[in-house]
């Protein structure tokens, strides 16, 4: 499998110090964050799910409060008490095609997320 191959195409630009579920939240929901193709078949990524955590005194439910937390890349994430996350996201695939197929492939981190997408494409290249 080579990298080259595939075309990755981000909606946000590349993800450099934040690859965390956490900064592609736009609220509740279903955030499209990049696309994978090879060949004749891609994989859309999204940003599932509803975050909520309280950190500095801040109630953060999208990826735009971040900032007013104090939370401006993946190594501050770890400032986050565990005990105040009430719900996370996380990104998950799905399958470009007529019915858009959930792959089912939870990940945390985009680069993770982006990887698992190119196995599946290139295991499954018929």
């Amino acid at each position: 499998m080579n990298k080259k191959d595939f075309k990755i195409i981000y909606t946000y630009g590349e993800p450099k110090d934040q690859k965390s579920d956490i900064f592609y939240c736009d609220g509740y929901g279903h955030s499209h964050v990049a696309k994978v193709e090879y060949k004749n078949k891609a994989i859309n990524i999204f940003c599932d799910g509803e975050m909520r955590f309280i950190h500095n005194g801040i109630t953060v439910r999208n990826n735009s409060q971040l900032e007013e937390a104090g939370i401006f890349n993946d190594s501050d994430i770890s400032k986050i008490d565990p005990n105040q996350w009430i719900n996370n996201p996380w990104f998950d695939a799905y399958l470009e095609d007529e019915y858009d197929d959930h792959l089912n492939m939870v990940e945390g981190d985009i680069e993770e997320s982006i990887k698992r997408a190119m196995e599946w494409l290139y295991a499954n290249d018929l």
